[in-house]
Formats: C-alpha cells, structure tokens, sequence
C-alpha cells in the first residue's frame, strides 16, 4: 500500500476503532492529490467535537481556546 501502513489497521480507521493520525491524513492527501490544509482543518476539527461534544460548557472554552490561540500567534509570531 502506498501509505505503508497495515490494512488492518487502516480497517479499524474507516470503522472508527482507531484514530487517524495527522501524517496519515498527509499521506492520504499526496496520494488522492486532495488539499492537505482543508483535510487537516477537518481532522483538528474532529478532534476538538471529540473532546467538547458532552461538555456542557465546551462552546464556552472553545471560545476562550480560541482568544488564547490567537494571543499565543500572536506572541510567538506564527500565522
């Protein structure tokens, strides 16, 4: 497989009962030729539903995340 990585586990991915990993997604891209930044934005975005979606004050700190963030860009210098 051109993504070198083990059917199986690639299986339990496309089920659910394994996580992809961020240089998976980057292999996948290459590979269908599909932009790596907008699946990389989904991939985070997933993460984040993840971790929020039964917290009931997960849009809150996703808010604060995201003012943080920001002031950290900013501080550090990164886009």
């Amino acid at each position: 497989m051109q993504t070198d990585i083990d059917v199986a586990i690639l299986s339990k991915m496309e089920r659910g009962e394994r996580k992809l990993t961020k240089e998976l997604i980057l292999k996948l891209a290459a590979l269908y030729k599909a932009n790596p930044d907008q699946l990389i934005v989904d991939f985070l975005s997933e993460k984040v539903i993840y971790e929020l979606k039964d917290e009931e004050l997960g849009l809150r700190a996703l808010k604060i995340a995201e003012q943080r963030l920001n002031y950290h860009k900013k501080q550090y210098g990164r886009k």
